[in-house]
């Protein structure tokens, strides 16, 4: 099917639930909106494409759906009752919303949502001026027989907001294939907000970006398998990041990425794991501001350049099925880096910059189940004005270690500062192991 209302809108009939298209394919092709915000467009079909060229697009799918190139060509019978030689046709790919804020919602009542490129563009798959969602969920009843349906969210190509902010909501998985599966919010401060209620994965070269706005991921039972996330360049980018997975929170293996996650501020709270066995795969981050929680497994981050422990807060724009945006944000607050567990060793390692471990509400800065490392490194190239750059370990709280032994490694100095920067082994016959290249300075009241 294609409906092409070249200077108008395509509409439902007010106050109507009932499915309004049923086809294989579908085209929509409007000259201002498809759909209204209070009336969106029902559709029970398999593959999908539509341009609003001067407002947004609502669409529910009753069951899964796929966005990619179609084409058809229907039959035009003459006055002659003969056929006419030139087939009047339809070429259309991707979801599109053109104009001023024009928002893309596009909701499948049960079913997945897979996102895939066309033909005259190998890498877009959505592109809105304004709000977009995507919505996977599962019917209550679940299939024609009875069981319940996969609620995926795949991106094979990229999705893109120009001015609004972006929420993929998935009721099973959501995965950003290869190198085209982007997620991009341009507008400075927009947010992207992604939820899956089991895991979300990046493959390599998978990339998601704002400009100074809040990312938030967060897998509910489930995994993060990160990619690429930034919100802008390393040193200057005031946007923040929070990784939020019932499972573990791991990098590719292997990973084409040199930084998995460049923000202002990063939280990061596992179920189970945050990174690798060191050099094995560490989650490699380029932000000021750190605090994480594995709470079954060890954390190993390795960072750029310096980074600071302390209390992180953040909320994300939720993008509701009117297109508008959800009152109440999605959020996450969080403080200290800590592992729990049997072997949730804990290593925090800067490559050309200085570790400050600050209290957040409380004396406590670091507490590991198991051994601990904070290393502060130094590149002998120095940093971009070729100026070697300062790397020093510098307490204002607490590090603790309940079953473990604690090394700090600085290139430079080591400073516990006043009554608050203890270090503690608590485990019977546990060491701690303190080395600087230059001075390691108690204040008074360090113990």
């Amino acid at each position: 099917v294609a409906l092409i209302a070249t200077a108008g809108s395509i509409l439902d009939i007010s106050n109507d639930t009932a499915v309004d298209i049923t086809a294989s394919d579908l085209i929509l092709t409007a000259g201002t909106a498809i759909g209204e915000s209070s009336n969106h467009l029902e559709t029970t079909i398999v593959q999908l494409s539509t341009l609003s060229s001067n407002g947004g697009t609502w669409i529910t799918e009753s069951n899964g759906v796929t966005v990619t190139n179609l084409s058809f060509t229907v039959e035009r019978v003459i006055a002659s009752g003969a056929l006419d030689t030139t087939k009047p046709s339809a070429t259309q790919e991707d979801l599109r919303t053109l104009g001023t804020d024009s928002h893309l919602v596009l909701v499948a009542t049960n079913g997945s949502i897979t996102i895939n490129a066309g033909t005259a563009s190998a890498t877009s798959g959505i592109s809105a001026t304004g709000n977009i969602l995507l919505s996977a969920s599962e019917g209550e009843f679940g299939d024609a027989a009875g069981s319940l349906v996969t609620a995926n969210i795949t991106l094979s190509a990229s999705v893109t907001s120009t001015t609004g902010n972006v929420s993929l909501l998935a009721k099973d998985s959501i995965t950003q294939n290869a190198t085209d599966g982007d997620i991009t919010t341009s507008k400075d401060g927009k947010t992207i907000d992604v939820q899956a209620d089991d895991s979300i994965t990046m493959y390599d070269g998978a990339l998601t970006t704002s400009t100074n706005g809040a990312i938030r991921y967060q897998a509910i039972t489930g995994s993060i398998t990160v990619g690429e996330i930034t919100t802008g360049a390393a040193g200057t980018t005031t946007g923040k990041v929070a990784l939020l997975a019932g499972g573990n929170i791991l990098d590719l293996s292997p990973d084409t990425s040199t930084v998995d996650i460049t923000a202002s501020e990063l939280i990061l709270t596992a179920g189970g794991a945050i990174g690798k066995n060191g050099s094995l795969n560490a989650l490699e981050t380029a932000v000021a501001y750190l605090s994480t929680l594995s709470s079954n497994g060890g954390t190993w981050i390795t960072e750029s350049d310096s980074v600071e422990v302390k209390r992180i807060t953040l909320d994300v724009n939720r993008v509701l099925a009117t297109g508008g945006l959800d009152g109440t944000k999605p959020s996450a607050a969080q403080e200290d880096l800590k592992t729990v567990g049997v072997n949730s060793h804990l290593v925090l390692v800067t490559t050309n910059g200085t570790i400050t471990i600050g209290g957040g509400s409380d004396k406590e800065g670091v507490v590991a189940g198991s051994n601990l490392l904070l290393s502060a490194g130094e590149e002998t190239t120095g940093d971009t004005t070729d100026t070697i750059v300062d790397a020093n370990i510098t307490l204002s709280a607490s590090v603790t270690s309940t079953a473990g032994n604690i090394s700090f490694l600085a290139k430079d100095s080591i400073t516990q500062s006043a009554t608050d920067s203890d270090i503690t082994t608590s485990g019977s016959g546990k060491t701690i192991d303190l080395q600087a290249d230059d001075a390691i300075t108690m204040y008074d009241g360090a113990v």
